[in-house]
This record gives structure tokens, sequence and C-alpha cells, in this order.
């Protein structure tokens, strides 16, 4: 895949996760390859809060794969954060029409 691809498909491929808007041509068992790549797709799309939010969506995975499957009161805070997180991305959400500005984004990208 080429960079601007990679952009384009690990941006498209958190939306589709986070939104589940099926207006998102992503197969429902894609996974992001590149977190990077989604924090600069959401850049590039005027959406700093969203490159944000991969940051910390990023920091919480780490920390859950190390988390000690025993320790309930470090699981429950664990998934409280990503609760509150995602409730951040769908305050964004309703904001901005993701379909468009990944269509945008290509075609920024693309020259088309």
């Amino acid at each position: 895949m080429s960079n601007t691809d990679i952009l384009i498909w690990n941006t498209a491929v958190v939306v589709g996760f986070m939104t589940g808007d099926r207006r998102i041509a992503v197969p429902t068992d894609a996974r992001v390859l590149n977190w990077g790549a989604a924090r600069a797709g959401f850049r590039e799309m005027g959406l700093p809060d969203l490159a944000e939010f991969v940051r910390l969506f990023v920091l919480e995975l780490a920390y859950r794969a190390d988390l000690d499957g025993r320790d309930g009161e470090a699981n429950s805070a664990s998934l409280l954060r990503i609760a509150e997180l995602k409730k951040r991305f769908q305050a964004v959400e309703a904001e901005v029409d993701f379909p468009l500005e990944l269509s945008r984004m290509i075609e920024r990208r693309r020259g088309t």
C-alpha cells in the first residue's frame, strides 16, 4: 500500500469501528494497521480532537495489554476511560459527515 492508501485505510477503519456507519466501506473484520496514520488522517481532515482521541485510545489499549486480568478495579476503570473516549468521539460524530470528509481526503490525496 502507498502512504496515501495507508492513511486513508486506517482513518476509515477507525471511523467505521467507532461509528458503525455502513457508508464507510470497510470490512467488518478490518483492523487498524497503523494508528499513527489514523491520527494523521484526522489531523488532515481538520479534526485534531479525533487525532487526540486516537492517541489516548492507543495508550488505553497498551495499558489494557499489560493489565492483570484479575484486577477488577483497574479493568473497570479502564473500561470507563474507553467509554468516555467513545462518548467524546460520538460528540464530534454528531457534527461531522464522515463519509463526506473521507471522500474529500481521498480526492485531495489522489488528486482527483
